[in-house]
């Protein structure tokens, strides 16, 4: 425990990063990432446990998602540093865990998330659309097709289902119905006695329905109001 104690002080220097998780648990583990989809995952390489070894957890998950988060190994060894590189974890921290060495990790995180590509490109045949994901306000299902709204008023068919979107766009966009997924980065207000979403575009403001089945998702985001999570320091 000391291991997670060294953490999450050093992080707490860090208020725009919210911890989901702690577990000693594989299982526990996988179900959080899977579930949660969070962006960061610090792993103690140290850990003997009985089932598998840390590396050999990361590489199984990739049978469930492509979209993996990305991990910081955590080890008294230098050794391991290289392991860490091979199985193209973000980066890796020598413990005990110093605040020197958490900023330095944490800001590096910070720089690789800013590069993350920002532009959605559509394809229709041999036709290509780019366009800007902050551009776009909400997406709405239209049967196995998909419009794109955005921001400056304009709608784009997309030729994809709306769950697939939901798989490829930033974590920023959450589902809030069967029918719609929204930049959360703009809602400018959320009515839970109404089940309603307001979206602030350049031209007006869209009010959107949210179902019952996805309020858990917008409370979510309506407790926490961040752009990044981590989750499961394993011990």
């Amino acid at each position: 425990m000391e291991t997670v104690r060294q953490v999450t002080y050093q992080l707490s220097n860090f208020p725009d990063f919210i911890c989901l998780n702690i577990t000693s648990n594989f299982d526990e583990a996988s179900n959080v990432i899977l579930k949660e989809s969070p962006d960061l995952i610090f792993l103690d390489l140290d850990m003997r446990l009985p089932e598998m070894g840390c590396f050999e957890f990361v590489n199984q998950l990739f049978q469930y998602t492509e979209h993996l988060p990305n991990f910081v190994g955590l080890s008294e060894s230098k050794e391991m540093a290289y392991l860490t590189i091979k199985n193209d974890f973000v980066d890796y921290v020598l413990k005990p865990v110093s605040e020197f060495e958490m900023r330095k990790c944490m800001l590096r995180f910070k720089k690789k998330a800013s590069k993350q590509v920002n532009r959605l490109c559509l394809k229709n045949n041999s036709d290509y659309h780019y366009i800007d994901i902050d551009d776009i306000l909400y997406l709405q299902a239209d049967n196995n097709t998909t419009d794109i709204f955005l921001n400056t008023g304009n709608k784009i068919a997309a030729f994809e289902t709306l769950k697939k979107f939901q798989e490829k766009l930033p974590k920023f966009f959450i589902r809030i119905h069967n029918s719609y997924i929204v930049n959360s980065q703009q809602i400018n207000r959320i009515n839970f006695g109404k089940s309603k979403i307001s979206l602030h575009a350049n031209f007006e403001t869209v009010n959107l329905p949210f179902s019952r089945k996805y309020k858990d998702s917008v409370k979510f985001f309506n407790d926490h109001m961040i752009s990044v999570q981590f989750a499961t320091i394993l011990n």
